[in-house]
């Protein structure tokens, strides 16, 4: 494994945290859209429901959502923890709160 420079791992975090505001927007523009659908709209959607791949095996299409987002929340804590920790290794102090960056 090739070793990475401290820039080189700042970067990564810059970049992930990047990627996450990018599906952010993406994921906020998705949700208007789906709250703008009208009713032949949502018949295409109940259509769609027998043969797209969001919707395999209804049995436990619930159960594969909730592990999938617990593992998506679970990725966002480890790259808040992994920010959190390059910084303290930098000697910035940390800051809890934004009355604590005003002082």
């Amino acid at each position: 494994m090739t070793d990475l420079s401290a820039a080189d791992l700042a970067d990564q975090i810059v970049e992930a945290k990047n990627t996450l505001v990018v599906l952010g927007r993406r994921i906020f523009r998705i949700s208007s859209e789906l709250s703008s659908l009208d009713e032949n709209q949502r018949a295409l959607v109940r259509q769609l429901s027998e043969d797209h791949e969001l919707f395999e095996n209804p049995q436990i299409i619930y159960a594969k959502m909730e592990e999938f987002y617990k593992a998506a929340n679970g990725y966002v804590e480890l790259l808040k923890d992994l920010n959190v920790r390059l910084v303290e290794l930098s000697g910035q102090p940390y800051q809890t709160s934004t009355k604590d960056l005003r002082s």
